[in-house]
């Protein structure tokens, strides 16, 4: 049967809404259930939860999500990414993890900035926290089973292009009994004798995680231990992982790659200059609306 829902359909309304209060109320309990070493904003927490509540309320009609984390240094980098991914994937709506309100990048509407700045998740006393700002967002991503209601969703880097069409694949490929998809590193899985997956591309499957609980366990593993690597080390720590090809994640830390679907430029300095970054960078948000919504088959 399929996972996506009609928009017209009362029935799938009303179980819309009854995903959404029962999303609150885990919200809710989560929150009471935290170490008290860890920090949240209770300012406010009603206007918190109400922007929560309306995020998910959108993410959880969606089949296809992706997500982002980018702070305000990579603002414009990261729009070619998008652009990239729009045309050249089934995607239907993309996250962007931040610290902003409002993002200072025109978007298309179905790309949603998040500040999860608000709502902070690690400790001041965390043997982590002195990264950047950056670094905080990137971590966000272990507890994205908590903060996006979705079963699946696909996290890129920022610096991730999609160069070659890759359809639905990767919110439908079987991950058996893993939690994670991504490619391995080379050096790093060889010493390990285990696979080691980079980052910068990752297919989570948020379900299996919410049943293991454990997002919240790698919450609490970034505030009380220290990692080189941060989020990454703690995936690659918690998560069954399944390893997939070079392709997904072409870079210069996993197997070289002819026909690469994804080129991930991980601290690759010129990367901007790049003619891939320019052509995506050169194209009108109009022009790849207009192409997303025909593949979509949403062009009025």
């Amino acid at each position: 049967m399929s996972r996506r829902r009609a928009y017209s359909d009362p029935t799938a309304d009303q179980a819309l809404r009854n995903i959404a209060e029962e999303a609150q109320r885990e919200y809710e309990e989560r929150h009471r259930r935290r170490s008290p070493d860890v920090i949240r904003d209770e300012e406010n927490p009603v206007d918190d939860l109400a922007g929560y509540i309306e995020q998910i309320s959108e993410v959880i009609r969606m089949t296809n999500v992706a997500v982002y984390p980018v702070s305000r240094t990579y603002t414009h980098q990261v729009t070619p990414s998008i652009k990239s991914l729009m045309l050249n994937s089934d995607v239907d709506q993309i996250i962007l993890l931040t610290e902003m309100d409002q993002f200072p990048e025109h978007l298309p509407k179905c790309v949603k900035p998040l500040n999860v700045f608000n709502n902070r998740y690690f400790s001041r006393s965390s043997l982590n926290a002195t990264r950047s700002g950056h670094a905080y967002l990137c971590e966000m991503r272990v507890a994205l089973a908590e903060i996006l209601y979705c079963d699946r969703v696909l996290s890129l880097d920022a610096d991730a292009l999609i160069v070659n069409e890759i359809g639905s694949e990767p919110w439908t490929m079987d991950l058996g009994d893993c939690h994670v998809a991504g490619v391995p590193e080379t050096r790093i899985s060889a010493r390990l004798g285990k696979p080691y997956i980079n980052a910068g591309v990752m297919m989570f499957d948020l379900d299996r995680i919410r049943l293991d609980n454990l997002a919240t366990q790698m919450v609490d593993a970034l505030n009380h231990y220290s990692y080189q690597w941060l989020e990454q080390d703690c995936i690659n720590d918690y998560l069954r992982v399944k390893p997939l090809g070079s392709e997904w994640n072409a870079c210069q830390f996993t197997e070289p790659c002819q026909l690469p679907k994804i080129r991930h430029f991980a601290y690759e300095q010129d990367w901007i200059h790049s003619d891939i970054y320019r052509k995506y960078d050169g194209m009108s948000w109009n022009v790849v609306e207009d192409k997303w919504k025909e593949w979509k088959g949403m062009k009025k």
